[in-house]
């Protein structure tokens, strides 16, 4: 859990999810393409999946992505174990193609009594979706923001879009996605509204001003920066910000929610994290159902949600994996934010790239 130390900013502790739901994992993350077609449509600096890459692999081997019909059965398997049910963009839920399959999914998750987190790149979202959504308690969203500056915001997405794309609100400009969930009212109840950034070079110094605005309007910020031993290893060498910057950013928002009166709780800090990811508490799954440690893992995966007994035995090989971790978590206790063995011990990583550790003594 998030914990207050005197002197010092809040830092990530061990975490114990039996007192929370006595369920093995909190997390089953999606990565769903129940279309038939490609997956996201955005090309985002430092992706940890190559937009298509799935759509090649399956013209290479032949394999073809689970259908919905598959997904929902395994969504009922996977409602004993996990509390809540994440739709990753990485198979851009909202896609013309993928909607109506994820609309599907969404209500059969709600139905088994889990929270839903739709993750999307806003690129396709419209009014029409936002009433569907805001019409369903227990779903939340994440749509994804890099810059205030449009022209930047669309760089760092890899994309060319019309300004009507963005609009301003209380003199910020925001995607028209964000602008459409606000002004539907998703922040009032629960926190039902997020917004993703990866932190670079590139919008470092945007990063205090877009913080201050989504806490004003009660958006949550998910703000995470690339490893350099992940899948987005290049981006993060070329343009990563030095630890001590990502301290000093860290520092300041959580000054800055401590002029809001904004208390870091679990699922509300400050998610400036390595991946935002607790690898121990989810179970993540590809579009041809294969499970991996994390979306970022480069590593093969360690079996198929469809040909290796289901869920539970999934969940068996991944704890065996776990244990092994075991001593690694707990030296990292206070300080990760994930610990694997790609994003904390990459082979030839010059030490734990994945921890921002801010306390006392730090010389900011």
């Amino acid at each position: 859990m998030l914990t207050e130390q005197k002197g010092s900013l809040p830092v990530l502790q061990g975490y114990d999810v039996q007192p929370v739901l006595d369920k093995p994992l909190l997390f089953g993350d999606i990565a769903a393409v129940t279309g038939g077609e490609s997956l996201c449509s955005a090309r985002c600096l430092g992706c940890y999946d190559t937009a298509g890459k799935f759509t090649l692999e399956a013209i290479r081997t032949g394999r073809q992505p689970l259908t919905t019909e598959q997904w929902l059965e395994v969504i009922d398997e996977l409602g004993p174990y996990i509390q809540t049910l994440m739709l990753s963009s990485t198979a851009e839920p909202t896609s013309i193609t993928n909607w109506p399959g994820h609309q599907r999914m969404i209500d059969q998750a709600l139905e088994d009594g889990l929270f839903v987190i739709l993750y999307t790149n806003g690129l396709t979202m419209n009014q029409p979706m936002v009433d569907w959504i805001k019409a369903r308690d227990g779903l939340s969203v994440n749509g994804k923001w890099y810059h205030p500056d449009p022209k930047t915001n669309d760089r760092m997405m890899g994309l060319k879009r019309l300004e009507e794309a963005y609009v301003v609100r209380d003199g910020q400009t925001i995607p028209l996605h964000l602008a459409l969930l606000l002004d539907a009212g998703l922040t009032e109840r629960s926190y039902r509204l997020g917004a993703g950034n990866t932190l670079y070079q590139q919008n470092a110094d945007a990063v205090p001003d877009m913080w201050s605005w989504l806490r004003e309007h009660h958006i949550i910020p998910t703000f995470s920066w690339p490893v350099r031993t992940g899948a987005g290893a290049i981006a993060a060498r070329r343009f990563g910000i030095p630890p001590e910057q990502l301290e000093k950013l860290t520092r300041r928002c959580h000054e800055i929610d401590g002029e809001q009166g904004i208390l870091w709780e679990l699922g509300m800090g400050p998610h400036i994290g390595a991946t935002a990811c607790a690898d121990h508490w989810m179970l993540f799954l590809g579009p041809f159902g294969d499970a991996l440690q994390c979306a970022s893992s480069r590593q093969p995966p360690f079996g198929n949600v469809m040909d290796d007994g289901g869920v539970a035995e999934l969940i068996r090989r991944k704890a065996l994996y776990d244990a092994d971790l075991a001593p690694m978590r707990a030296g990292a206790s206070g300080r990760a934010t994930c610990v694997c063995n790609e994003c904390a011990t990459g082979i030839g990583a010059p030490g734990p790239l994945n921890v921002v550790y801010v306390n006392e003594s730090s010389n900011l």
